[in-house]
């Protein structure tokens, strides 16, 4: 298709079919939703159940379409047969008992972040055939004449349509649909040349499909449609919120399970005018199934699902259950995070990833304000960094220090509510801006914060987990030169990136004991020890110090002040 609306541009594209079957299956409901929340209610695994219609709307104004090295073809003539876990004993997709879970294909690691990323190709723009059409045969040959590619829906009329493997000719017997691509026609033999996925008829036709002139005037073609328009952007997604479907990891207060997210909300039209907000499954670590019904916000990167616990199933439309707010990672799609509200009617915050679950160093005792306290490594909006959290008071009021990736750090405050469960933290990366996150400790894990953020007025997820408690790097290397009769040079490399300063301590000529003499910024890495005695030698060391926590002591050293015989000793 690409090919011929652009020969030279697109000559080398090949476009992902897997693709394009997986997503036409998954998006599909049944008609009426199933009444146990196990059972599958899409056409994973199933053989057909499309038509032309259905896909030109699904690839022009919701999806796209990845090249092919991103999701290559799965041989073989069972489409059941995709070499996953679940497909030992291969199952039955004619089976109504068949689970959704056992049908689910979205192992991130073949339907990957990177897959959906690159489906960027699809369609711009297109022509139906008017009905008074489809059984005109001088009009599907102007369409070819002009460089299109017809697709179509033809009423297969026998139960084998080619038996002599030469030109498909209509029986008598209706067996179903099927949807193939039209490139050409031969005069001479009555016949079209078809692209069809069932594979060649006669090796002699070059992989082609020959489709006599008759099922065409016989009326058996249901529609028809040509692309006039190609869509390719190599930049952004025509559909960014493409990037919440898949298989998420998620834990909400420390009940976790698997959130299959296979669809996006809104495709379908019901009759009775309902929405259509059908997303997906969640399954707890019991196994047992929950509907999952959702929408998702204009700004794309924000999604609002329901999942109903008590009763487990709901209708396409409905909005049941406990509602979660999740934000996707606009720099990391493999995460997303945010809060939602519990029997009790407070929030509370969750994560969901495509990785694997967080994991998180303790936090001693029962919650309460002093559990913020310590070094976590946080995430906000895929943009990662360190906080430490150095004090908390009676009040519940803290200060801190934030450490971006860039090496720049940035002054943090905040309050912890009175029962410990909710934090409120302010980092300050502008002058002039505090930018503010809302955040709840996981009661049943303490060590995972997750909750809200708010930049120039938009809402983002973020995560932080705790990683110990506040340590701060040794420094190394120290030297100590004379500088004259009465001072001597000392220098050290600093290995931290959070003192707060430097103790320095002295032993001095007959003295068992070391002393400290001086204390220095941070980032500092000199110091001149004066008022010393001519002719006598010290001995030195350093630390780094944060707070109330010191670091290691580096390496002794010792120096003689000028007069004396010994200057030196690293």
């Amino acid at each position: 298709m690409y090919k011929r609306l652009d020969p030279i541009k697109y000559a080398n594209i090949d476009l992902s079919e897997q693709y394009v079957n997986h997503v036409q299956k998954m998006v599909s409901l049944s008609e009426d939703p199933a009444p146990i929340a196990d059972l599958r209610e899409n056409q994973h695994g199933a053989w057909g159940g499309s038509n032309v219609n259905y896909l030109v709307r699904l690839f022009t104004d919701w999806y796209g379409i990845p090249p092919e090295n991103l999701l290559p073809y799965i041989p073989g003539t069972n489409y059941e047969n995709t070499n996953e876990p679940d497909d030992n004993p291969q199952i039955d997709w004619r089976d109504q008992s068949v689970k959704q879970r056992v049908i689910n294909n979205l192992d991130p690691g073949r339907w990957s972040v990177d897959t959906i990323k690159g489906a960027t190709y699809g369609i711009a723009s297109y022509c139906s055939f008017p009905k008074s059409k489809l059984n005109d045969i001088h009009y599907y040959k102007s369409v070819l004449a002009a460089g299109f590619d017809i697709i179509f829906n033809l009423k297969i009329m026998s139960p084998d349509p080619n038996p002599n493997n030469d030109i498909w000719q209509p029986g008598t017997v209706e067996e179903g649909m099927h949807a193939m691509t039209m490139v050409g026609y031969d005069e001479e033999r009555q016949v079209f040349i078809i692209k069809n996925s069932w594979g060649y008829d006669n090796p002699a036709e070059k992989g082609f499909t020959l489709v006599s002139f008759d099922y065409i005037t016989g009326g058996y073609v249901e529609e028809a449609i040509y692309i006039t328009a190609i869509r390719e952007d190599t930049t952004t997604l025509h559909s960014p919120e493409q990037l919440f479907l898949g298989r998420w990891k998620m834990d909400h207060n420390g009940k976790k399970g698997i959130l299959d997210i296979f669809r996006l909300p809104h495709f379908y039209e019901w009759p009775s005018g309902k929405e259509d907000l059908r997303i997906g499954t969640y399954f707890d670590q019991n196994g047992n199934a929950y509907r999952v019904n959702g929408s998702i916000d204009p700004n794309k990167h924000i999604l609002y699902f329901y999942i109903d616990f008590i009763y487990r199933t709901q209708n396409y439309y409905d909005r049941k259950g406990q509602k979660f707010t999740a934000y996707l990672f606009t720099h990391d799609p493999m995460n997303m995070a945010g809060e939602y509200v519990e029997t009790d009617g407070k929030k509370y915050g969750f994560y969901a990833t495509k990785e694997n679950y967080y994991n998180s160093a303790p936090v001693p005792g029962e919650i309460n304000k002093s559990s913020y306290l310590g070094t976590w490594q946080m995430n906000h909006d895929g943009w990662p960094g360190r906080l430490e959290i150095e004090f908390v008071d009676s009040s519940g009021k803290l200060k801190g220090m934030y450490y971006a990736q860039d090496g720049k750090k940035h002054n943090v405050s905040g309050t912890v509510a009175a029962d410990g469960r909710s934090i409120v933290l302010e980092i300050q990366f502008e002058q002039s801006h505090r930018q503010k996150f809302f955040g709840y400790i996981n009661t049943r894990e303490p060590g995972i914060i997750t909750g809200v953020t708010v930049w120039n007025g938009n809402n983002y997820g973020f995560f932080a987990r705790r990683i110990g408690g506040i340590s701060v790097n040794a420094p190394t290397n120290l030297t100590a030169e004379p500088l004259s009769t009465t001072a001597i040079t000392l220098k050290w490399q600093d290995n931290s990136d959070n003192e707060t300063g430097f103790v320095i301590a002295r032993k001095s000529p007959g003295s068992p004991y070391y002393v400290d003499i001086a204390r220095t910024d941070a980032d500092s890495t000199i110091l001149i020890d004066s008022g010393l005695t001519k002719g006598e030698t010290y001995s030195y060391r350093v630390k780094a110090v944060k707070g109330a926590v010191s670091s290691a002591y580096s390496n002794d050293t010792r120096s003689g002040t000028q007069g004396s015989n010994c200057y030196r000793y690293a």
